[in-house]
């Protein structure tokens, strides 16, 4: 899904799996050459994957983010390494009544729908709304 990070449109991944927002520590240099009072708070945090390897947090930075015209300042652990760049976990999208709706390719904030942004449906069957038989 695509969404502005601090005034920088980027891809967001919402992982209902994730416990953490995390972000890729490349995305906030560049996020710092365009807000350079962009901070790093230190933060001890170790960071367990899906696939049971680890990651070591770099710190916390908080950042405001627009998903679909709402926006919301969210706190992020910053990793090296990332891909895709951001990462929205399960805590803050039940903190900010974010619903990921597969049956529909979309999720709804705040009773807001935003579409899914699909590599396997064309981009115009996206906008329009046209369903796969």
């Amino acid at each position: 899904m695509r969404g502005v990070v601090e005034g920088v449109e980027s891809m967001m991944f919402f992982d209902t799996g994730a416990e953490l927002n995390v972000v890729d520590e490349k995305f906030i240099d560049e996020l710092k050459r365009k807000n350079p009072c962009l901070q790093i708070t230190r933060a001890n945090t170790s960071i367990r994957c899906a696939n049971d390897s680890k990651m070591k947090g770099l710190g916390n930075v908080s950042l405001d983010i627009n998903i679909s015209g709402i926006w919301t300042r969210q706190i992020f652990t910053v990793v090296q390494g990332l891909f895709p760049k951001i990462i929205i976990g399960i805590r803050q999208m039940k903190k900010s009544n974010i619903v990921v709706d597969p049956r529909n390719d979309c999720i709804w904030i705040e009773d807001k729908r935003a579409p899914f942004v699909s590599s396997v449906r064309p981009l115009e069957e996206q906008e329009n709304g046209n369903q796969l038989a």
